[in-house]
Parts: C-alpha cells; structure tokens; sequence
C-alpha cells in the first residue's frame, strides 16, 4: 500500500511540473512563464503555443528541464498500473484464503467470519 501511495506522489508532483511546463497552470506555471517570457512581454500573457512570447533559449532550456520529468510521468503510470492489478489479486487470493470476510466487509460493514480469527484472545 505504501508503494501505491509513493506512486501516486511522485506522478501529482510530476504532473504539477509538466502541467507547470505545458499549459503555465499553477502551481509552478507562473515560474516558467517568467523565465521563458521574451524581454518586455508580461508573463501572465504567456499562452501555450504562443511561441511570439517566448524567448527561443530560454524556452528550449525550459524544455530541456522538463523531459526528465516527462519519462518519470510516463514510468510512473505504467507502475501505478501493475501495483493497482498487484494489489487487486492479492485482495482476490487473501479473499478466498480468509473465507469472504475481507473484502465483503468494506462493502457491508460486517465481517462474517467462518473460523475463529487467529488473533483472537
């Protein structure tokens, strides 16, 4: 469960970055489109696509910080993906290794057990 969580903090902070990157959305946004903006253009004008802008260096520069991050995004889902099937069959073996008791209780609310638990005083 830990690793699903790892998971899914390293792709919101990636995706913050490209998204930062990309399409200048908060958080970082704002960031970016200072240190792209050609001289006397006001950041907050900075569109994506709008390449007019941009100053030419700074902006493959920009590009260049960013393709890292693209690979570790990328990664990252297909690894979220295998640790999500991971995690459904091991819910579907610890089910029927324990009887039902599991995964019928998140939707009912009560555990039925068939056996004594093995923690049981």
């Amino acid at each position: 469960m830990s690793l699903l969580f790892l998971l899914l903090l390293v792709q919101v902070g990636t995706g913050l970055v490209l998204a930062g990157t990309d399409l200048f959305w908060p958080p970082f946004g704002r960031l970016f489109a200072e240190r792209i903006a050609a001289p006397g253009v006001d950041p907050g004008t900075i569109q994506p696509g709008a390449s007019e802008l941009m100053d030419k260096a700074a902006y493959q520069s920009m590009r260049n910080f960013r393709a890292p991050f693209v690979e570790i995004h990328e990664i990252t889902f297909y690894l979220i993906a295998i640790a999500v099937a991971l995690h459904f069959i091991a819910v579907v073996i610890t089910e029927i290794h324990e009887g039902g008791a599991i995964t019928s209780a998140m939707f009912t609310g009560r555990k039925m057990l068939t056996r004594k638990p093995p923690d049981a005083p």
